[in-house]
């Protein structure tokens, strides 16, 4: 049920097109199991975020509090901020940068790191919640990450 999304610059080397950047499943890195989601941006524009979200159907007309925890994973540390964690939760698809609350610099660690995010909403009438995962680019240069372990906790 996770799809991905982005909001990412127009690539000045290929005019018309925007930056390449991509989100598959993969078997380089994982937390548990053998898979989780390699995240790849071209972030040498200094601007971009992908993501992973889903829709979360619910009773309507009931507030819940909405929590999202998930594990990335750098493979390196550095002091610099090359792109910061952020995270989505609410009543509609996410559509861009503007959309997503910054958890924490991307690189604090060498491999994984434990993120989380909880907002309270009121389901309203359709009784739907969005949450969404992944990353802005802070630092132009090519990068790439991982996500596993996503949990979403409803109260």
């Amino acid at each position: 049920g996770w799809v991905a999304g982005a909001d990412v610059p127009l690539d000045p080397n290929n005019p018309g097109h925007a930056v390449a950047w991509n989100i598959t499943r993969s078997t380089d890195v994982s937390k548990s199991g053998q898979y989780s989601l390699k995240l790849f941006i071209d972030g040498r524009q200094d601007d971009g975020t992908i993501w992973v979200m889903r829709k979360i159907s619910l009773a309507g007309g009931r507030v819940i509090r909405i929590k999202v925890s998930f594990k990335l994973y750098s493979e390196s540390e550095s002091f610099n901020t090359m792109a910061v964690v952020c995270a989505y939760i609410g009543l509609k698809e996410p559509l861009g940068e503007e959309d997503f609350a910054v958890l924490g610099p991307a690189n604090t660690v060498e491999g994984w790191e434990t993120y989380a995010y909880e907002g309270e909403l009121n389901t309203g009438l359709n009784g739907e919640a969005w949450v969404a995962v992944g990353f802005s680019v802070r630092w132009e240069t090519l990068m790439t990450y991982y996500i596993d372990d996503v949990e979403v906790f409803i109260e």
